[in-house]
């Protein structure tokens, strides 16, 4: 599966729901979003991780930030969005809180997240030395 081309799927989305002013939905998907970039790295470094089968962002992140350390505190970002996650589904306290505003607030996480695996998680010379010594 191909995590970095579903997460681009959903940037699609998240374009075209808060175009149309469906911020709710439009927090939902910033939160797939998140999950599929963060799962773009885990399965490189850790191909067989039971993290791949579930939607635990934060221990995902964790994991992912034990190879690629990043500049930004994303701990906190990944743990508002795991709350919402399930919130923006089944919004038990209305749809109030879905201004767009907020919704722009997850839009602005997706663009962390997604610099941080575009530009912080890199392959160093050493991973490069160790992938060609698999493979031959």
């Amino acid at each position: 599966m191909n995590y970095y081309e579903l997460a681009q799927e959903e940037l699609k989305a998240i374009e075209t729901l808060r175009g149309a002013g469906m911020y709710r939905h439009t927090v939902f998907q910033c939160c797939m979003a998140i999950e599929y970039l963060l799962k773009t790295k885990l399965v490189q470094i850790a191909p067989t991780s039971e993290l791949l089968e579930g939607h635990d962002i934060v221990n995902i992140l964790r994991a992912v930030q034990e190879r690629f350390p990043s500049s930004k505190d994303l701990v906190s970002v990944v743990r508002f969005c795991r709350k919402y996650f399930n919130e923006a589904r089944y919004p038990a306290s209305g749809t109030a809180a879905y201004t767009k505003a907020f919704a722009e607030q997850f839009v602005q996480y997706v663009d962390d997240v997604k610099h941080y695996i575009d530009h912080e998680c890199m392959a160093t010379a050493e991973d490069l030395a160790e992938k060609f010594k698999k493979t031959n």
